[in-house]
């Protein structure tokens, strides 16, 4: 099990994309979590999966905070 954290920055009204990748057979699966609670796709988040590439993307509001983490099967990628 691997852990990398990275910070992200972006502008209130703008959108970021964080990204992870990981390398298993089969192709993992991923979760996105912010703050420890589940991500479902809504007006704020989106998640995009394609095989071993997961990416979620945030519409960034003032207070829109805190640790976004994402876990794949066993393996755990963290971003600030």
């Amino acid at each position: 099990m691997s852990s990398h954290k990275k910070e992200a920055y972006t502008w209130a009204g703008q959108t970021r994309n964080v990204s992870c990748m990981a390398q298993s057979e089969p192709a993992p699966s991923f979760e996105w979590q912010r703050n420890r609670q589940r991500i479902r796709p809504n007006d704020t988040f989106q998640i995009f999966s394609s095989g071993r590439t997961s990416r979620l993307q945030v519409w960034a509001y003032l207070y829109r905070v805190g640790m976004f983490t994402v876990n794949r099967l066993t393996e755990k990628f963290s971003v600030n």
